[in-house]
C-alpha cells in the first residue's frame, strides 16, 4: 500500500508510539485521524502534524467504552468517507507475580488491551469491508510469544491480541482486508510510567527502542502488507528456540528474570 492520501486512524496517539506513527504516517502522506483519552494531547498532536502541510482529525475516545469507540469510528468516517487503515496502539502494563497482582488491575489490562482492540476492529473494519479495502495494525508484544516472570497478567493480554489477530487475518482476507501483528520488546516510552522497568532485566534495558523505531515499522507492514513483524529482528531466532524447546526455555528466562539487577 501507498500511504498516500490513505485514511489511518491510530489508536493511544496521544504518547509514545502512537504519536510517532501519526508523525510517520503524516510524512508519508497520509491524513490521520487520532484517538486516545486525552483531547488536548492530542489536538497538540493534531496542530504539530498540520503545522508540517498534513491533515489531521482528532475523536477522542475511550476504548474500555463500546459507545465511545462507535462514536469515533463514525466521526472519522463520516469526516474522511473512508477509513482505509486502523492502528490499534492503546495499551498498558503492569508487572506482577500472578498471585500479587489485584484483579481489578487484570481485569482493566485486559480491558484496554485486548477488549478496547477487539472494540475498534468491530467499529471500524465494517467500514473497510464496504470499501472492499484495507488494513488493520494489532500492535502486540514479545510478550506475546514468551511470558516471563511477573509477566503474566499483561502477556497473556497480548497472547490474545496475536491469536485474535490470526484468526481475523483469515477471516477478512476475502474482502480484501489485511490483518498485521507488530510485536515490539521493551520501548522507551511513557509505558513505563506504570510498568515497573526493574521487572525487565538489565541485559534487555540496555537494548530498550525508541519508538520511533516501532512507527517505521509500522509503516514497513503496511507499505509491504507483512503480516507479522518481531522488533527487534535479533529475537526471532529466541521466539523459535522456545517453540521448539519450551521447558527449557521458561527455565532459563525464570533464571533470567529472577536475577537481581
Amino acid at each position: 500500500m501507498n500511504l498516500k492520501g490513505r485514511v489511518a486512524l491510530i489508536t493511544g496517539a496521544s504518547s509514545g508510539i502512537g504519536w510517532q506513527t501519526a508523525l510517520a504516517f503524516a510524512e508519508k502522506g497520509a491524513r490521520l485521524a487520532v484517538t486516545a483519552r486525552s483531547a488536548d494531547k492530542l489536538h497538540e498532536l493534531a496542530d504539530l502534524i498540520r503545522k508540517k502541510g498534513g491533515e489531521c482529525f482528532v475523536a477522542p475516545a475511550d476504548v474500555t467504552d463500546a459507545d465511545s469507540v462507535r462514536q469515533a469510528a463514525e466521526l472519522v468516517g463520516n469526516h474522511y468517507a473512508r477509513i482505509d487503515i486502523l492502528v490499534n496502539n492503546a495499551g498498558f502494563g503492569v508487572f506482577k507475580p500472578v498471585l500479587e497482582m489485584d484483579m481489578q488491575t487484570v481485569e482493566e489490562m485486559m480491558n484496554v488491551n485486548y477488549f478496547g482492540m477487539v472494540r475498534f476492529i468491530q467499529a471500524v473494519v465494517p467500514i473497510m469491508i464496504r470499501q472492499n479495502f484495507g488494513h488493520v495494525v494489532n500492535v502486540a508484544s514479545l510478550a506475546g510469544f514468551m511470558a516471563a516472570p511477573t509477566h503474566g497478567a499483561y502477556a497473556a493480554t497480548k497472547f490474545a491480541v496475536i491469536g485474535l489477530s490470526e484468526a481475523l487475518r483469515e477471516e477478512v482476507r476475502p474482502q480484501g482486508i489485511l490483518v498485521s501483528t507488530v510485536n515490539p520488546g521493551p520501548i522507551d516510552t511513557p509505558f513505563f510510567e506504570r510498568a515497573d522497568l526493574n521487572h525487565i532485566p538489565p541485559i534487555a534495558r540496555r537494548f530498550m527502542l525508541k519508538p520511533d523505531k516501532v512507527a517505521q515499522s509500522i509503516v514497513r507492514a503496511i507499505e509491504q502488507e507483512i503480516p507479522q513483524v518481531v522488533i527487534p529482528g535479533g529475537m526471532v531466532p529466541v521466539i523459535k528456540i522456545k517453540a521448539l524447546m519450551p521447558n527449557l526455555f521458561a527455565r532459563g528466562t525464570g533464571k533470567l528474570y529472577r536475577r537481581k539487577p
